[in-house]
């Protein structure tokens, strides 16, 4: 059995984005289609069918404003101060947003 070096040494490096894509989709689904489950089957079926609540408007608005202030921005270049001032008018875009994610 090689050892995690050793599996490094043979595959080379790469900065193409395909590539890159490639290998993390790759270990992704071999990573969620593993099926060495810890929890027996009925356990793990009753986890999978529980109903998960709606998230409301109020843990939206309270999540945005609980966020630090002077931080830096992120890739949408969104500051944490826009969110917090917009809180009330964007609260429904992602509540519904989030909600739909939902299962």
């Amino acid at each position: 059995m090689k050892t995690k070096s050793e599996k490094n040494k043979n595959e080379k490096p790469t900065a193409k984005r395909f590539s890159i894509v490639k290998v993390a989709t790759d270990f992704y689904k071999k990573l969620y289609t593993e099926t060495d489950s810890t929890l027996p089957a009925e356990e793990e079926k009753e986890i999978y069918e529980e109903e998960i609540p709606c998230i409301l408007k109020s843990e939206v608005v309270k999540a945005i404003q609980s966020q630090k202030s002077d931080k830096a921005l992120g890739d949408d270049k969104i500051s944490n101060e826009i969110l917090k001032q917009s809180s009330i008018e964007i609260c429904r875009f992602v509540m519904s947003l989030f909600n739909e994610i939902l299962p």
